[in-house]
């Protein structure tokens, strides 16, 4: 119906469509909203000047960011056309890393969420995640000098993108935000996942689009010059001009086969697909302008007053502390691994393996009611952790309490013997505490980036 110019028969079948689809969503546009401003509040220009050096100095990732339906396939697909640079296409690999992270608080019982967990990435942490993205990136075009992932909600992961790869390109890419909303209220995003589900709702849509201007306007305030903004309205109107800008920024030389973008042979997996494959047209531009009198609704919302709730996040004065605790431990230091398992739950008192770990070293040291109470406050917090219950098991022999451990762990005799040593205390063997899958792993970062252990 749009092809046939009858915009208000086409608006009314999107609209008809998108009001089925709102009843299959899960989409909170509150919990988003919420979201951003907890992402904004963890990612403050103070954690980066606390953490110099940290990440890693490669400039091989390349990422293009923006709002869906805003050109980010097309700025991709321009970039993509130079001999040194390879678009990969929309990469999981960033919500992987937060995946991990999540994985990983609810491994140790933490109490923590991705983002409150970032302040929490030590230098050794930080780079083994980093080192493990590149991996995977470098295997998408060995011979090359640069990799894109174009994933466009890569715009909410700009702080940790920047935490990891301090170097890091980041293309920002802009368009009249009414005709992104109308694009995108026009596209069935199959599956609807969760980042996606705005798309059916024109308020939605609004609210979406404001959240992320809020979103780059602090990016851009904590990393001052660092991010390239492309509007994709001057890439159609002068594409030779806006390539140069973006090869410049990346750090290559130009090559003008990058403007034969259309003819590039290489896979697109979204929903610019087709427009990818043809030269510019100026009618992708101002289409808003055939919907007008229906886009009332959206603008209100993105025009609406941004709030959200008080953000409660605590932030640890230095990161690291129960992966040098554990450090500790290991070495036989038992007064430092003490000391800075202490430290961290008087900033984060429910955590469970710190709460563990003490619990341990109080058992080593004699005070087996303290330590045992310790341990088992921090199994009860994670009782899926079955190598913790070994250990709680362990610790009741050392107290006698023989009954005890075996209504704990049943018939499981992986613990030795108490004899096993005569004269010497029977080891409690904590290797697993940092347990990642079936791997054990001492450290987080092996944790999160799967890394061997």
């Amino acid at each position: 119906w749009e092809k046939r110019a009858d915009y208000g028969k086409a608006f009314a079948l999107a609209d008809e469509a998108n009001a089925a689809s709102r009843r299959l969503l899960r989409y909170d546009p509150k919990a988003h909203r919420q979201h951003c401003a907890r992402i904004r509040h963890a990612f403050p220009k103070a954690l980066y000047e606390h953490r110099p050096g940290h990440g890693h100095e490669t400039t091989l990732p390349v990422f293009v960011v923006g709002m869906p339906r805003s050109g980010t396939t097309l700025v991709e697909q321009i970039i993509a056309g130079h001999s040194r640079i390879h678009g990969a296409g929309e990469l999981g690999t960033i919500p992987r890393v937060i995946a991990g992270l999540e994985r990983w608080e609810r491994h140790t019982g933490s109490g923590h969420h991705y983002p409150d967990c970032v302040d929490d990435l030590d230098a050794k942490v930080i780079r083994g995640i980093a080192g493990n993205v590149l991996n995977e990136l470098r295997e998408y075009a060995p011979e090359v000098d640069h990799v894109v992932d174009k994933l466009p909600h890569n715009f909410e992961n700009i702080g940790l993108i920047k935490l990891l790869f301090p170097k890091a390109k980041i293309i920002s890419v802009r368009r009249d935000p009414r005709d992104v909303a109308v694009s995108n209220y026009f596209i069935d995003y199959a599956g609807k996942h969760g980042s996606m589900g705005f798309a059916y709702s024109l308020p939605w849509i609004g609210e979406q689009l404001a959240d992320h201007d809020l979103l780059m306007h602090h990016w851009q305030r904590v990393f001052p010059g660092e991010v390239l903004e492309i509007r994709y309205e001057d890439v159609v109107d002068d594409p030779a001009t806006s390539a140069r800008r973006m090869l410049d920024y990346i750090g290559v030389d130009w090559q003008p086969q990058v403007l034969d973008f259309h003819a590039l042979d290489r896979p697109v997996k979204t929903a610019s697909v087709w427009q990818v494959r043809q030269p510019l047209y100026a009618s992708s531009k101002a289409r808003w302008q055939c919907y007008q009198q229906h886009l009332r609704p959206l603008i209100a919302a993105a025009k609406r007053r941004i709030s959200w709730d008080p953000i409660d996040m605590v932030t640890l004065p230095e990161p690291g502390w129960l992966n040098t605790g554990v450090d500790s431990y290991h070495q036989g230091d038992l007064n430092g691994a003490e000391y800075r398992f202490k430290r961290l739950l008087h900033y984060l008192p429910e955590h469970a393996a710190a709460r563990f770990m003490l619990g341990l070293i109080y058992v080593r040291k004699g005070h087996h009611d303290d330590g045992i109470t310790l341990m088992e406050q921090a199994l009860d917090r994670c009782p899926w952790n079955r190598h913790w219950r070994v250990d709680l098991a362990r610790a009741y022999r050392l107290d006698g309490r023989d009954q005890d451990a075996v209504a704990l762990t049943g018939n499981d005799h992986t613990a030795p013997p108490l004899d096993a040593h005569a004269g010497e205390e029977p080891p409690i063997n904590l290797d697993y505490l940092l347990l990642s899958g079936e791997s054990t792993c001492r450290s987080s970062g092996s944790a999160v980036t799967g890394a061997p252990c």
